[in-house]
């Protein structure tokens, strides 16, 4: 069980949303990530902002409440949710890939997710410099996705940057 949290601080906290939760229940079998069941809560209480996907492999399709509708995709291939995902690329990286693909489903498609090795950089955190090496994660989005991974922390994400129609979060 993998679940990310989100909380809204300084001027964004007044937006009145509650905490953002993002859950994924999987199993690891020879080192790959089996989706079972993905939820998202973006911390309001509109209903069509919640995600939830079932994972059935052996029946070979997921299916998914998204953006107020329901929806059945085959699942033909290997498919992470868009949490697990993350936690995927942490291992490959681990195990020598250089720049790991992954189908991901977002609860009403399935996109593809390309690592692109940018660089290197030593940033600091906590006063403490860390080794990192920069990724774009290419989603075929307007969103432009930047994940500082951190070979010595067995990959761990230390930085996030998103970035949408030129600004940055």
């Amino acid at each position: 069980l993998l679940t990310a949290k989100t909380t809204l601080k300084g001027l964004a906290s007044l937006s009145g949303r509650g905490t953002a939760v993002e859950t994924s229940r999987f199993q690891l079998i020879d080192d790959r990530i089996v989706p079972i069941l993905y939820t998202a809560h973006d911390g309001t209480d509109n209903p069509d902002r919640v995600i939830q996907i079932e994972f059935n492999f052996s029946g070979g399709v997921a299916r998914s409440r998204a953006r107020g509708s329901e929806h059945l995709l085959n699942l033909d291939t290997e498919v992470l949710d868009p949490l697990s995902f993350e936690l995927m690329a942490r291992i490959d990286l681990r195990n020598g890939a250089p720049e790991p693909h992954y189908i991901v489903h977002e609860g009403d498609q399935l996109r593809q997710y390309w690592f692109h090795r940018e660089g290197t950089e030593t940033i600091e955190i906590n006063r403490k410099k860390l080794n990192t090496v920069r990724y774009l994660v290419d989603r075929q989005s307007s969103r432009q996705l930047y994940y500082w991974l951190s070979p010595e922390l067995d990959h761990l994400m230390v930085q996030l940057r998103q970035v949408h129609e030129g600004k940055v979060k």
